[in-house]
């Protein structure tokens, strides 16, 4: 069976990002760079880390990411421009 959940947010050239639950029940974003010769899980590289919010969806808008969190079972929206999240709130 499957170890874990790949979702594709977006890619730039041989880079893709995808939300994870691999190592992170509450799912993260990880990229892969998929020009690199190595198995899937040598290849991530962290860029959002998992949070005590569960991550619903991501997506990129210029060079921001676009993040939809559960919150005490209300939606919370945060941008990232690298690896630091904040809240749009």
């Amino acid at each position: 069976g499957w170890e874990a959940e790949y979702h594709f947010i977006n890619n730039e050239g041989p880079v893709f990002w995808f939300v994870t639950d691999h190592a992170a029940p509450l799912r993260r974003v990880i990229a892969v760079d998929s020009s690199q010769a190595r198995p899937l899980v040598a290849a991530m590289r962290e860029i959002i880390p998992e949070t005590k919010d569960t991550l619903q969806s991501a997506s990129v808008i210029g060079d921001h990411f676009v993040l939809r969190y559960l919150h005490d079972a209300s939606s919370r929206v945060r941008t990232a421009h690298g690896p630091k999240p904040h809240d749009c709130s």
